[in-house]
C-alpha cells in the first residue's frame, strides 16, 4: 500500500484505474467520509464536484448548500481536502474502508458502525452554520 498522499482541491484529481480508499476532510481537517472505490482517483472527483439528481449524497447536500455549480466547485477546492490510499486490491480497500469507519466514525458515512447512529449528509453538516452562511454570504 503506497503512503498517505494529500489532494489539495479536487480539481488535481488524475483519473486513474487503482482501487483505494480516500478520506474526505472538512475545513478543519477532520474525516468527515471514508469511501472506497476500485478507481479511487476518479471516484473522488465523480463523487463530490459533478452529478445529476441521481448522485451520490454527498453531492447532493453540496447542491443544496451552494447550488451555482462554479461557487460549489470553488467551494469544495477552497475547503474540503482529501486523503487517498491505494491498495492493491478492492477487498484489501472494503477492508481498510472499515477500519477507518470504526476508528474516525465520520459523520457523513451512513454504514458501517454497529451500534452507531450515524448522520446522513442530507444536510451540510461537517461546515457549522456560521461558516456556511459566511461563505454564501460572501458571495463566494
Amino acid at each position: 500500500m503506497e503512503a498517505w498522499n494529500e489532494l489539495v482541491g479536487l480539481e488535481a484529481v488524475p483519473m486513474g484505474g487503482k482501487p483505494g480508499v480516500y478520506v474526505i476532510l472538512d475545513h478543519r481537517k477532520r474525516p468527515k467520509y471514508v469511501g472506497k472505490s476500485d478507481r479511487v482517483w476518479g471516484r473522488l472527483g465523480d463523487k463530490h464536484v459533478s452529478g445529476s439528481e441521481k448522485s451520490h449524497a454527498i453531492q447532493r447536500a453540496y447542491r443544496e448548500a451552494i447550488p451555482d455549480k462554479k461557487s460549489r466547485t470553488e467551494f469544495i477546492r477552497d475547503y474540503v481536502s482529501a486523503y487517498i490510499i491505494e491498495t492493491e486490491s478492492l477487498l484489501e480497500a472494503e477492508n481498510l474502508e472499515q477500519k477507518l469507519i470504526r476508528k474516525y466514525e465520520p459523520a457523513w458515512n451512513v454504514q458501517g458502525i454497529p451500534g452507531k447512529k450515524v448522520s446522513s449528509p442530507g444536510v451540510l453538516e461537517p461546515y457549522d452554520e456560521e461558516f456556511m452562511q459566511a461563505y454564501v454570504q460572501s458571495g463566494a
